[in-house]
């Protein structure tokens, strides 16, 4: 187990208990130990029985008594450790701490404040008595009072397996609970008069009191780094009284990573075009991260002209300092390396890209292109085809809509990399990766200003753009982009045997991790905020939303009880749609409002839609959406009202659900339940969907409901209720594995498999590095057809590999997540 004794949870001062133990430890070696006790500090095992602090008080007393006059007890702390031994494989549930401790060490301090002794009285051992002085404490590390004014530990104090059942009984419970789970934790019990860690409850007057301390924590494969939790409740050692719950949850940052070497040297001329390019670093390297699909660019890492090298080999050496890449270049030609953001062996990534500039040609450009970038944290900006009769936003809202300044906190340009970009190029197909553009020459910005200068710069005509990236998931992946554009258009400089100054150009931040869930009329008062600005003259006349709820077997299982209405639907989802038609109702308006914000714009002219996908009536005849209508949770709770809600109690657990959600003047494609005096009406159409299993085949069970319900009144018009059974259907003869359905996607995809015969089967989605980041199913499934959602939120763009395996076989597919 990772032992830090005690982390602090207050700042540096509670260092004085970690030193005064780390001295005991440590004086043996400069033969401070007092001769008439043991020789050496106490090695505690497992195997050693608890005691009680009481038994131990009395047996330390004696030896301060005998050794130590005119000293006092200043604190005194014990712990108790659960882990396995290398090689052991950890219970399932370790007991729960008991409020005793194998060895308990009580510090008691001279009557000049500056002698401090440790006596530690180990269970079934030799007492150990060690002295230092005060003056060994850096004077930062000391505590902040005058320590006169700190009380003693008292005469009579609470037992600390109290004090355990008082902060059990106060919250602590569900942290021990978990801890128990934990591969191993340990608890740890603290009395002293610190009152200055807590001055949000306690005072110099305060009673001493107990800090009861339950840490566990892990090994985070995919973020490679380890992450715990404390949870200490505070106890008044006194009066018993229970004094507050303090939990710190967090990660220990690894050590920085960085690039220490490279061959070539920057700006190197005359290369052999068989060479061999090197990167060394102060830390052993993960090497798949340099070695992506036999030294092609990847995530990680990425050289320039794509088509201009041949990487043949791709070796560490010995000490796993350095990679190396054999690599056959086109002559007179420039190069470009970008190191992203790899990894070293002990987690930690690149603390920032490095790029490397060389060529076979024999000489190369002394020209540069500087500037300065402009980060906006709420994305506003879109691109859009020259010419084109499409609109497509990829940011949130155009510039002149409200933006957020950026909070990328005291570095906002940190990872990010400029770059002069070859023509030609289509910008409404970039998703974010630098693999998808022609690099030529970059840098990478101040993490602080912005400022950047490209070096090297051959003259050409180039776009110059920006990337900010993020490794906060343990992967990089694109926050941020921009180009340098004119008119809303990303434009080209041109470079004539000279250096270029002022380019100046903004960088806008992508889609967020966490998606919000709203309702129609929130998102159509985003919607709106937009229409008012951006087009003015168009009126909505219809808007939409689509809900889906998957049966996912690792979050469920078959003891579950029936899915129930409290679960779904509820009338809310990441993304609606808004229809605005102009004036003449010659042209649509199509807008997309996700995560609370517009991202889609999409302009069609009436006449270029298929006539299936109009109404029966002419657009123009169609009313406009009022300002007042039922929410869409108002909607979906109507016709839980009207009975949806008995039939969803009777759905199985393993039910999947989809709900779509349209609203407007519909009353021409209902003509049987509705009229043109009808008025506005929501359309909800349900479809859940299961199967069972009989023998080797399965049975697919099917419920269809429509319902009209009154977008004025909430009155639920009609209801159409449509339930099936399909027949026996031919099983699979072999398992099977279906392309993800959308790919690429953002941020959600549908995975389906066949199964032959029912079984023991696992859906795992791994990333490039080989890294197991998801597990979808891991249970006993039957026989037929399953289908599986991934959620990518919290994942970064990049590709992914799924992988199903049964009990006959294992397949995998790729699958690509664009953000």
């Amino acid at each position: 187990m990772k032992k830090s004794l005690s982390v602090p949870l207050q700042g540096l001062h509670r260092i004085l208990m970690l030193l005064i133990l780390s001295l005991f430890l440590t004086s043996f070696a400069r033969g401070q130990h007092v001769a008439s006790f043991a020789a050496s500090p106490p090695q505690i095992t497992g195997d050693v029985p608890n005691m009680d602090v009481t038994d131990a008080l009395a047996l330390a007393a004696v030896i301060a008594a005998d050794s130590l006059p005119g000293s006092s007890l200043f604190q005194l702390w014990g712990e108790e450790d659960f882990y396995a031994e290398d090689g052991q494989t950890p219970p399932a549930l370790w007991p729960a701490p008991s409020g005793e401790a194998s060895s308990w060490s009580f510090v008691y301090i001279a009557e000049n404040l500056t002698d401090i002794f440790i006596v530690t009285i180990v269970s079934g051992g030799d007492p150990h008595l060690e002295r230092f002085s005060i003056d060994d404490i850096p004077e930062d590390e000391r505590p902040p009072v005058d320590l006169s004014t700190l009380a003693m530990v008292p005469t009579e104090f609470v037992n600390p397996t109290q004090a355990l059942a008082t902060s059990i009984d106060n919250g602590l419970s569900q942290y021990v609970e978990l801890a128990r789970q934990n591969s191993d934790y340990y608890a740890s019990y603290t009395l002293s008069s610190f009152w200055f860690l807590y001055q949000d409850i306690t005072t110099a007057e305060s009673n001493p009191f107990w800090e009861i301390q339950i840490d566990y924590g892990n090994w985070n494969e995919q973020e490679r780094r380890y992450e715990y939790t404390e949870a200490i409740g505070l106890v008044d050692a006194v009066t018993g009284t229970f004094l507050g719950l303090y939990v710190e949850e967090g990660f220990d940052e690894p050590d920085p990573f960085e690039l220490v070497s490279r061959s070539p040297a920057d700006g190197t001329t005359g290369l052999n075009p068989v060479s061999t390019i090197s990167f060394g670093f102060n830390q052993s390297v993960f090497f798949p991260s340099f070695d992506y699909m036999q030294g092609q660019p990847g995530p990680f890492y990425s050289f320039f002209p794509k088509d201009s090298i041949a990487v043949d080999a791709v070796t560490l050496s010995e000490d796993q300092l350095t990679v190396s890449y054999e690599a056959i270049h086109t002559p007179d030609t420039d190069f470009l390396w970008i190191l992203i953001a790899p990894g070293s062996s002990s987690g930690s990534l690149l603390t920032q890209p490095e790029v490397l500039h060389y060529s076979t040609a024999q000489t190369m450009a002394s020209a540069t292109v500087s500037g300065t970038l402009d980060l906006l944290n709420t994305p506003e900006g879109y691109y859009k085809t020259p010419g084109g009769g499409t609109e497509t936003i990829f940011g949130f809202n155009k510039a002149t809509l409200p933006v957020t300044q950026s909070d990328f906190g005291a570095e906002p340009y940190a990872q990010t990399i400029v770059a002069l970009i070859a023509p030609p190029y289509n910008f409404d197909e970039f998703y974010g990766s630098i693999n998808e553009l022609n690099l030529r020459y970059a840098t990478v910005a101040d993490p602080v200003t912005g400022a950047y200068t490209i070096p090297h710069a051959a003259d050409g005509e180039y776009y110059v753009g920006a990337v900010k990236y993020s490794t906060e998931f343990g992967f990089p992946y694109v926050k941020a982009a921009g180009f340098l554009e004119r008119d809303g258009e990303p434009a080209t400089i041109s470079i004539e045997g000279g250096s270029l100054s002022d380019i100046d150009f903004t960088v806008r931040g992508y889609f967020p991790e966490l998606v919000s869930r709203v309702d129609a009329q929130h998102a159509a008062g985003v919607a709106q905020v937009y229409q008012t600005t951006e087009m003015p003259d168009t009126r909505l006349l219809a808007l939409g939303t689509f809900e889906y709820k998957p049966y996912d077997p690792y979050l469920k299982s078959g003891t579950d009880s029936p899915a129930t209405s409290a679960e779904f639907p509820a009338g809310t989802a990441e993304d609606w749609w808004f229809a605005y038609f102009d004036e003449t109702a010659e042209t649509m308006h199509m807008l997309t409002v996700f995560d609370d914000r517009v991202t889609g714009h999409d302009i069609m002219p009436v006449a270029d839609i298929p006539a299936e996908d109009l109404p029966p009536v002419p657009v123009g005849e169609l009313r406009t959406i009022p300002q007042t209508y039922i929410n869409s949770t108002d909607a979906i709770q109507a016709i839980r009202n009207h009975g949806l809600d008995d039939f969803l109690a009777t759905l199985p657990a393993d039910a999947s659900m989809e709900v779509e959600y349209e609203m407007g003047d519909l009353w021409s494609e209902y003509p049987e339940h509705t009229s043109a005096e009808t008025g506005h009406f929501w359309v909800i159409d349900i479809y859940a969907f299961w199967w069972k299993e009989f023998g080797d085949d399965i049975v697919n069970y099917d419920y269809y409901g429509q319902y009209l319900v009154h977008a004025e009144t909430g009155e639920v018009i009609t209801e159409i209720v449509e339930t099936s059974t399909n027949e026996l259907q031919e099983l699979p003869q072999t398992a099977s594995l279906d392309q993800n359905y959308p790919n690429p996607f953002n941020p959600h995809t549908q995975i389906r498999f066949n199964l032959p015969a029912s079984g023991e089967v696992s859906l795992n989605v791994f990333d490039v590095t080989g890294r197991r980041i998801a597990t979808l199913v891991d249970a006993q499934l039957p026989a037929g057809t399953h289908t599986v959602r991934l959620d990518g939120n919290g994942l970064s763009s990049g590709v992914y590999i799924y992988q199903l395996v049964t009990q006959e076989r294992s397949l995998s597919r790729k699958m690509t997540l664009i953000k």
